[in-house]
């Protein structure tokens, strides 16, 4: 099963798990009062790591030792994702006066395809990938 379909599903599901632990980070530090873009940094990050962990092994199919330019390539992509999901936040927030959470939930959403695409054509692309881009 090494069709793009049923990358992007799983790539989704650890997604999914990604964003729960995110928001459940996000609401305890804003809920003890952390600046809420402080707490998105945290919170991204507690995601982040969890996130690499998942799709290097289960959704790339990739295993041995952890490459240190592969891990640099998903530490770049995740932090243009987090200035670009923390611009949409203060925007949303600031800006157009949804709710918090409301914020946080849209600026997760808006990051998910960028980074699905940075993970799967450039940080754990294989050369003898032949399911296509």
């Amino acid at each position: 099963m090494n069709k793009p379909y049923v990358r992007f599903l799983k790539f989704s599901a650890v997604g999914v798990m990604n964003s729960l632990i995110d928001l459940a980070v996000f609401t305890v530090l804003t809920y003890f009062q952390m600046y809420y873009l402080a707490a998105q940094c945290i919170s991204f990050l507690c995601g982040v790591l969890n996130s690499y962990a998942f799709n290097r092994s289960w959704t790339f199919q990739r295993t041995g030792r952890i490459d240190r330019r592969e891990f640099l390539k998903f530490l770049t992509l995740n932090t243009t994702v987090l200035l670009l999901t923390s611009g949409v936040l203060s925007f949303l927030y600031t800006q157009l006066d949804l709710p918090l959470l409301v914020s946080k939930l849209g600026s997760a959403a808006a990051g998910v395809c960028i980074n699905f695409a940075g993970s799967r054509l450039w940080v754990f692309r294989l050369s003898q990938d032949r399911s296509g881009p």
